[in-house]
């Protein structure tokens, strides 16, 4: 064929030993990008599992033996660390010993709405229950009903408390403080939380009363 000026063809000599280096160099590096941690055994009171890595953390996983149906039942929790998944198993593990529901979406509203609607049935004055919801509609819910009750801690309720004090009565904060506790105490009746963290805190003190039946909505 004819070549450049020189004579010589511009075209690049076909070299196998190019492309092995390379099928081996995308070897090596797709081995390195794939490689994985070992999965690693656990046990967690009595129950065995394992923790594995999955997408961009962990997962565990534990054996609690065969339902009525047959069929394997398994707890799991996903974590960005091992030892966080292992923190959650063990907690969930503790719940599962006590008899609790862990129920992911059970807010402290929804607590609230539990516990006021069961409140109202038992012959209370209409009066009462319109100051018991009205303090709930706006003294406890928009602050701490988004929370999820099993993740509500003493030093949630301590601040939202404080915050309180600093617009309603003594009175009124003692009621407001009193209908949480009362509705986590009916949730743990109910086997939905493990303690009622609302009753870790002392009721701090409100403004003054400007009027002995005020109450703040």
């Amino acid at each position: 064929m004819p070549g450049g000026p020189s004579g010589h063809s511009s075209r690049r000599t076909f070299q196998p030993r190019d492309v092995l280096g390379r099928l081996e160099l995308r070897s090596v590096v797709t081995s390195i990008d794939t490689r994985r941690d070992p999965l690693t055994k656990i046990l967690v009171g009595t129950y065995e599992g394992s923790i594995y890595e999955e997408g961009d953390g962990y997962t565990g996983a534990l054996s609690l033996g065969f339902g009525p149906d047959g069929k394997r039942k398994r707890l799991k929790r996903k974590g960005r660390t091992k030892a966080e998944v292992k923190s959650k198993l063990k907690e969930a593990v503790e719940e599962l010993d006590k008899g609790v529901k862990t129920d992911r979406n059970y807010y402290v509203r929804d607590a609230v709405e539990d516990w006021l609607a069961a409140f109202a049935k038992t012959g209370k004055s209409s009066n009462t229950n319109e100051v018991y919801r009205s303090l709930a509609d706006h003294q406890l819910i928009p602050f701490i009903g988004r929370t999820r009750l099993k993740k509500l801690t003493a030093d949630d309720v301590e601040t939202w408390l404080n915050g309180r004090a600093e617009r309603l009565t003594s009175s009124s904060l003692g009621i407001v403080h009193s209908i949480l506790k009362r509705s986590i105490r009916r949730a743990a009746r109910h086997d939905r939380i493990g303690r009622n963290v609302a009753e870790l805190v002392n009721t701090p003190d409100g403004k003054p009363c400007a009027s002995p039946r005020s109450v703040e909505t």
